[in-house]
């Protein structure tokens, strides 16, 4: 048995991890979805976006433990809701390092980010996907997620 630790953001102790592993979250999408990866600018912009995210009570980042070793993270965040004059939760990132994987990492950061949001009043969680990702697609629907739109995209 693995033991986890899914802990809150402390920016006086997490911030080189999170870069860290941001720059590996960053590098997978670029192997995984033929997408350019992070320039540092781009690390240290989500770290800045992170963070303001946080101090201002809408945002959460959860860090995942094993043996003080971080191996990932999962970033929540409340917005405007687009259909409603509500808001809305969003899980705008979730990585964990391959080495980590299918070890309930993922779902421990995700029931602790649900929970934030509950607390804070949001009853809606959004979080996007590949379509061709079945792992993940899978993985959402059995923590009970459901599929609600599609987002299209034509290249010019």
């Amino acid at each position: 048995m693995i033991f986890m630790m899914i802990r809150s953001f402390d920016p006086d102790r997490d911030v080189d991890s999170l870069r860290h592993l941001h720059l590996d979250f960053s590098h997978t999408m670029e192997a995984d979805e033929n997408e350019k990866a992070c320039e540092p600018v781009a690390v240290n912009v989500f770290m800045q976006l992170a963070i303001a995210y946080i101090q201002s009570d809408q945002g959460c980042l959860f860090m995942m433990e094993h043996q003080e070793e971080t191996v990932g993270y999962a970033f929540f965040v409340v917005e405007p809701n687009q259909r409603t004059d509500g808001i809305v939760g969003t899980l705008a990132e979730i990585y964990v390092a391959p080495a980590w994987r299918r070890n309930h990492f993922a779902k421990s950061a995700v029931v602790e980010g649900l929970r934030w949001l509950q607390d804070h009043g949001i009853d809606q969680c959004y979080v996007s996907v590949y379509k061709h990702n079945l792992v993940a697609i899978s993985f959402y629907e059995k923590m009970d997620f459901l599929v609600s739109d599609y987002r299209m995209l034509k290249v010019l």
